[in-house]
């Protein structure tokens, strides 16, 4: 009985503990399910309190139905990916702390503003982080080194500021890094060298300064590597020999200096080499052309690279793009890149180049492009370049070259005139030219008229210089006519005409301005111009009554045009009429058989590209002002101007295209150079209108000024249009802007340059 009650309490305890752990394991699911379900919920509230989805999705659905929203079974949210055609406005809404499994969060293009809030590094099993073409500012936070899982980071496109914060450093899984496009200052972290799997860095257009880390080289798997438009100094760090599988090595606006290192030679995949405007020294390395024999893009320009140009880069057959400008390279251009026969763009300007024009240079059949100006260059221009039936644009001006080669026209090879296929070409100022070539600056001449050969040649050269002779006297009689008058109504003495006011424009003389201005700026010293432009060059001149004006002396050749004079005439009546404060006064004018020149009010402030360079400057023209800048611009421009029926000097197409630069640049705040090679290409699909708007002002609310920056960008786009017949005539560009604009098809945010680039007006 005894062993029958011990083996009965043994069954209880048995039962008991059963009991006792069946309830526990009861408790705790409920505990945990209770927890789960007030996980989702929370999760649900966040997204739904973000209102971000109150337009597409019911607030009562289940969230992870919602457009942009991943989930798993236990309906956490996994992922969240938005682009919105509406802007969102602050990306604090959304509660990050409330995610704590998400993987992924991409809301690139959601017009997002405020800064990136600190609980950004709960989110530590995100693997994907995009947040880029946004209006984001404040600094990066330092969390963001907690997200050790990250495999794909993307602020670019922002506003943000502060420094690169050291602790990405941590995030070893990182293969894509993009911080493009904003305005980080300080150095590039050396931390940054621990990101060994790293296939593409962006850095570019940020304020960064300091030297290149040599930390850099430990990024063995880079493919594409982008430091451009920054402030960065020292010399390139030849452990960038070390990374073997870049294709892509960009480090153009900089202040680089020192050598190019040889150790970039072992950069065999390179495709796309960018070192334009910085300050490298020595020669150019022949180990590029030996060993970069993938080379498609190569652009060492406006360096301080000296010595001839290798032979050896007849080497790189595969280059599309070759510029080398603003160097002082020395010595003839090599035959050798004749054999360079997939180019389309040659640019060898602003050298000391010497010799002749390599006849080989027609082999490149496929040029588009070719650039030699201001350079030594002499001999003749080789027959071999009527090989180049693409050739759109041609610069030989500036050089020594010989254009006496065709006697009966005593102009240019009749080759070069005969090719209606280009849209600029210019071959003026050539020292051993007795008359300056004409300009083609639409790439063509009267297209209703015959070069004349022959004896009527003669007989219309006989009536062309007897109809100018009549011109110039006429010409000089009115001006001394009118000289006489003016001195017969104001009898001054000329001392006292020095130390007075002499700036009225009709009775202004002109011998004592002529004098004035040649003291003044010391027969137009070089240290006294302040800018250089297409049709003439800009000086700083204090005269005898110690007035400050600009001078904008014309170049030789609209001198020696005698189309100029009327143009000359027309931009001063014009300018004489026009009463604007937007627009600088004229205040006179001399014509002198040394020079033309106009004389306007001096701007202390500068021109519209050194206040848009400035950052304080920048803000004070704000988006009306711009606008209005732009719409006064066309008063600037002249018409096509047509010589005796058988030349054609255009002038318009280039100002049309001029003017779309000087509007994109006012828009964008900087020289959109860049810009317009995206433009080019397929990447402008990609480019978001309020992405590249100047970020010293914020985008603009009012409708009316919007749509007005709008059209002012879809205007600009259509004056750069690589076809000149394709561009607007400036009567046009005129008629467009004093007319009702249109509005914009699509919300602001959701405009593309690419939209843009194709829309009609």
């Amino acid at each position: 009985m005894g062993k029958m009650e011990c083996v009965v309490s043994s069954v209880v305890a048995v039962l008991m503990l059963l009991l006792v752990h069946t309830v526990s394991m009861t408790h705790a699911a409920s505990t945990h399910s209770s927890t789960n379900h007030s996980q989702v919920v929370a999760e649900a509230d966040a997204l739904r309190n973000s209102g971000w989805w109150i337009w597409s999705d019911p607030a009562t659905s289940n969230h992870c139905s919602w457009s942009g929203i991943t989930c798993n079974k236990a309906k956490h949210v996994t992922g969240i990916s938005l682009r919105s055609l509406v802007p969102v406005g602050e990306l604090s809404k959304l509660n990050l702390s409330s995610f704590p499994s998400l993987n992924f969060l991409i809301l690139s293009k959601m017009g997002l503003n405020g800064s990136i809030s600190d609980q950004i590094g709960s989110l530590t099993k995100l693997t994907n982080l995009d947040l880029s073409h946004n209006q984001l500012t404040g600094p990066i936070p330092h969390q963001i080194g907690s997200l050790t899982k990250l495999t794909h980071l993307d602020l670019s496109f922002n506003q943000l500021t502060g420094p690169i914060p050291h602790q990405i450093g941590t995030l070893t899984e990182l293969t894509f890094l993009q911080l493009d496009w904003n305005k980080l200052i300080g150095g590039i972290p050396s931390s940054l060298g621990r990101l060994s799997k790293l296939t593409d860095l962006g850095l570019s257009y940020n304020q960064l300064n300091d030297s290149i880390p040599h930390q850099i080289g430990s990024l063995t798997k880079l493919i594409h590597l982008d430091l451009s438009d920054n402030q960065l100094t020292g010399p390139m760090p030849h452990q960038i020999g070390s990374l073997t599988k870049l294709t892509n090595l960009i480090l153009s606006y900089n202040h680089l200096n020192g050598c190019i290192p040889y150790q970039i030679g072992t950069l065999t995949e390179l495709t796309f080499l960018q070192l334009y405007v910085n300050k490298f020294t020595g020669v150019i390395p022949s180990f590029l052309s030996l060993s970069l024999t993938k080379l498609t893009h190569l652009d060492l320009s406006f360096n301080q690279l000296i010595g001839p140009i290798p032979h050896q880069i007849g080497t790189l057959t595969k280059l599309t793009y070759l510029r080398l400008s603003g160097n002082e390279l020395t010595s003839a251009i090599p035959s050798s890149l004749g054999r360079l026969t997939k180019l389309t763009s040659l640019n060898l300007f602003g050298n000391q180049i010497n010799g002749s024009i390599p006849p080989e240079t027609g082999n490149i059949k496929d040029l588009v492009f070719l650039d030699l100006h201001n350079n030594l260059i002499s001999g003749e221009i080789p027959s071999e370049l009527k090989n180049l039936k693409r050739l759109q644009h041609l610069d030989l001006s500036y050089n020594r070259l010989d254009l006496s080669c065709n006697r009966q026209s005593d102009n240019v090879p009749p080759f070069l005139t005969n090719n209606c296929n280009w849209t600029t070409s210019d071959l003026s100022y050539n020292d051993d030219l007795e008359r300056n070539a004409p300009s083609f600056c639409n790439g063509r001449e009267n297209p209703g008229a015959q070069v004349p050969t022959g004896d009527t040649t003669s007989q219309l050269t006989i009536i062309t210089s007897l109809l100018l002779t009549f011109f110039f006297v006429t010409l000089i009689l009115g001006l001394a006519f009118l000289w006489w008058k003016k001195r017969k109504v104001q009898p001054d003495s000329m001392a006292t005409k020095k130390k007075g006011d002499l700036f009225s424009i009709w009775d202004y003389d002109g011998g004592i301005a002529f004098q004035d201005i040649i003291l003044a700026t010391e027969d137009f010293d070089i240290r006294y111009c302040i800018g250089v432009g297409g049709y003439g060059s800009v000086y700083r001149a204090q005269l005898p009554s110690g007035k400050v004006v600009a001078v904008k002396k014309l170049h030789r050749s609209e001198i020696d045009e005698p189309a100029y004079l009327r143009s000359f005439k027309n931009e001063v009546q014009m300018l004489e009429e026009i009463r604007h404060r937007n627009i600088v006064k004229l205040h006179g004018y001399c014509l002198h058989d040394r020079c033309m020149f106009l004389i306007y009010k001096y701007m202390e402030r500068g021109s519209l590209h050194c206040m848009l360079s400035n950052e304080v400057e920048a803000v004070e023209l704000d988006w009306v002002k711009r606008v209005n800048i732009v719409k006064l611009w066309p008063m600037h421009y002249p018409t096509c101007i047509m010589i005796f029926a058988y030349t054609m000097v255009v002038t318009e197409k280039c100002d049309v295209y001029s003017f779309g630069v000087v509007a994109l640049e006012t828009m964008i705040g900087k020289h959109p150079g860049e810009l317009i090679t995206s433009l080019l290409s397929s990447l402008c699909q990609d480019i978001m209108l309020r992405d590249v708007l100047d970020s010293c002002l914020s985008l603009p609310e009012d409708l009316q000024v919007a749509k007005d920056v709008v059209f002012m960008v879809l205007l600009a786009l259509k004056c750069i249009h690589s076809n000149p017949q394709s561009r607007p005539t400036m009567q046009q560009i005129s008629y467009k802007l004093l007319g009702n604009i249109p509005f914009p098809k699509s919300p602001f945010y959701a405009i593309s340059l690419y939209e843009l680039k194709n829309q009609e007006m």
